[in-house]
C-alpha cells in the first residue's frame, strides 16, 4: 500500500532526479515522479503475488525434510552396527541412572564420567515445568515402547506406571522439588522405571 513514507522517498527521489539531470521543465519531473508512484502499486501487486509460491516452496521443503528425516531413521534402525549394547555392573548402572555419572563407549571401552566432585552435592531442585516437560517424554517413550514390544514381560509394570504419570497433578507438589522425582516415587511407594530401564 502507499503510505506516507513511500511519498515522502519518492519526492526525495524525484527531486534529487530532477537536480542532477540538469532539465529545467518542471513538467517533465512532474511526469516522471507520477510515474513512480504508479511503480509502487506495481510493486504492491508483486508482494500479495509472492505469497503463494513462496507457501508452495516452503511445503516442498518441509516435505524434504520429512522425507530425509525418516530415511535417516530407518536406517539407523535397520543397520545393526548402530546399536550397541554393553553389559555394565549394577553399581555403575545406579549412578548413571541417578544422573552422578554418565558414560562413553569407544567401540571397545567404556568410559565413566563423574558429574560430580562431591558425592553428597545435591541435584539441580525441580520446577515444576521441568516436571511436566519430563513425564511427557517418559510417556511418549512408555508409548513407543509398548507399541514396538507388545509381548514385552515389562508391558504390566511400565503401563502401570505410564497410567500413573498421566493421572499425576503436577500442582500437587511443592517447588523447587528438594529430591529427585525417582526419590518422590520411593518415598511415596511408587513403582519408578528409569528412562534407562525402559528400552
Amino acid at each position: 500500500m502507499l503510505n506516507r513514507r513511500h511519498i515522502r522517498i519518492k519526492v526525495l527521489q524525484a527531486f534529487y532526479a530532477f537536480s542532477q539531470s540538469n532539465n529545467d521543465d518542471l513538467k517533465n519531473g512532474e511526469k516522471e515522479f507520477i510515474h513512480s508512484m504508479k511503480k509502487i502499486y506495481d510493486l504492491y501487486i508483486y508482494l500479495i503475488q509472492i505469497f503463494i509460491p513462496l507457501k508452495k516452496y516452503a511445503n516442498i521443503k518441509i516435505e524434504e525434510s520429512k522425507r530425509s528425516f525418516l530415511d535417516n531413521d530407518k536406517n539407523s534402525l535397520n543397520n545393526s552396527e548402530a546399536v550397541t549394547v554393553v553389559e555394565v555392573s549394577e553399581s555403575d548402572f545406579l549412578q548413571i541412572k541417578s544422573g552422578r555419572k554418565g558414560a562413553s563407549y569407544d567401540g571397545t571401552n567404556v568410559t565413566y564420567i563423574d558429574f560430580y566432585e562431591d558425592p553428597n552435592e545435591k541435584f539441580d531442585p525441580l520446577e515444576q515445568g521441568t516436571l511436566e516437560f519430563f513425564h511427557k517424554n517418559i510417556i511418549e517413550q512408555i508409548n513407543n515402547f509398548l507399541e514396538m514390544n507388545p509381548d514385552s514381560s515389562m508391558r504390566d509394570s511400565i503401563t502401570a506406571y505410564k497410567t500413573f504419570l498421566e493421572g499425576f497433578d503436577c500442582s500437587t507438589i511443592t517447588y523447587p522439588m528438594t529430591k529427585s522425582w525417582e526419590q518422590h516415587c520411593q518415598d511415596n511407594s511408587i513403582t519408578y522405571f528409569h528412562p534407562l530401564q525402559i528400552p
